[in-house]
């Protein structure tokens, strides 16, 4: 279907690096963003350009992972999560909090930066550390009238809009992943998997885990991309563990290139972090269980197929082309 935009890689490609812009413009406009806020077009390119361009060029943590965070917040959207989110502000912060939700990462992870004590860490005080610096890099885009997509927004609004951001951003924080995956389980059956029991009072939850979905999405997608993704983020752990290496630190789990293998790091993914994640957001999207939990679970048979197999490759190339100076 069009509608779900087809091949984020593909359409990178085609953009000559551009996949966050392009996508963000399309899914702002398509919900209604654009008109419902006036956002002044020109502002918005502006912005949606500032907010790439923040984007460092690590093999994962790029604009290439936010464009595909932000349409597969746009394609869950489109399966019926819409029926939860029926306030415009809330949309629109749904969709900003995935195009910015990565703004500066630099290929590290939270622990890390409190290893090293980095700057992040210590502005910080080593909580939600690299989560806490991307909400804060996409407000402060906000405080220049340029930038500024809000500035047609209420007061009452714009105070909406910037607390589901930071939520949303900071649920992404794979540390909380446990505790909220129990909490939104006991959430959906209290409330029997009925959208108008969901009041927008009660939806921060919801809402930021719906991102974090969104975030933990690759292994969701059909295998020959879901490995693309998966060699990506494991090039980039390993580029940590080099350094880590380097600093005489231990290294990090899964950061050691020579003893982590590609099948079994998405196995154990797989098994303990997104499938139980996904069984209980079906609960609530019914719609996942025809099509996107079943290629899940095929994705997972696959890497038990490919255990020991040496021909699965760790590319140390960059899956996000980015914008060439070269004439």
């Amino acid at each position: 279907n069009a509608e779900y935009m087809g091949d984020i890689f593909e359409l990178n490609k085609v953009s000559d690096g551009n996949a966050l812009k392009v996508v963000g413009w399309y899914v702002l406009h398509r919900w209604g963003c654009v008109k419902e806020f006036k956002i002044d077009p020109v502002v918005l390119e502006r912005w949606l350009s500032e907010v790439e361009e923040l984007y460092q060029d690590n093999p994962y943590h790029n604009q290439l992972h936010a464009a595909d965070v932000l349409q597969c917040i746009h394609c869950l959207l489109l399966l019926g999560m819409q029926k939860y989110f029926d306030d415009d502000v809330e949309v629109f912060s749904l969709l900003v909090s995935a195009i910015i939700h990565d703004i500066g990462h630099d290929g590290k992870t939270n622990a890390y930066h409190n290893n090293i004590i980095s700057e992040r860490s210590l502005q910080y005080n080593e909580q939600s550390v690299q989560e806490n610096y991307h909400a804060s890099q996409a407000m402060k885009l906000l405080q220049n009238e340029e930038t500024n997509i809000c500035e047609n927004m209420t007061k009452t609004q714009f105070r909406e809009f910037r607390a589901i951001v930071i939520r949303c951003v900071l649920g992404t924080d794979m540390q909380n992943h446990f505790a909220h995956v129990k909490e939104m389980k006991l959430e959906a059956e209290a409330r029997e998997n009925q959208a108008e029991k969901w009041p927008i009072g009660d939806r921060a939850l919801l809402r930021s885990m719906t991102l974090h979905l969104a975030d933990l999405s690759n292994p969701l997608r059909p295998i020959d991309k879901a490995t693309k993704w998966a060699n990506a983020l494991l090039e980039e752990t390993f580029l940590q563990g080099d350094e880590e290496k380097k600093l005489g630190l231990p290294i990090s789990p899964l950061c050691d290139r020579n003893t982590t293998e590609l099948p079994n790091s998405q196995i154990g993914f797989l098994n303990y972090v997104v499938l139980p994640f996904l069984e209980v957001f079906a609960q609530i999207l019914p719609e996942l269980q025809n099509q996107i939990l079943p290629q899940t679970k095929q994705n997972l048979q696959i890497w038990e197929q490919r255990k020991g197999q040496t021909n699965t490759p760790i590319k140390s190339t960059n899956i996000s082309p980015q914008k060439s100076n070269e004439t």
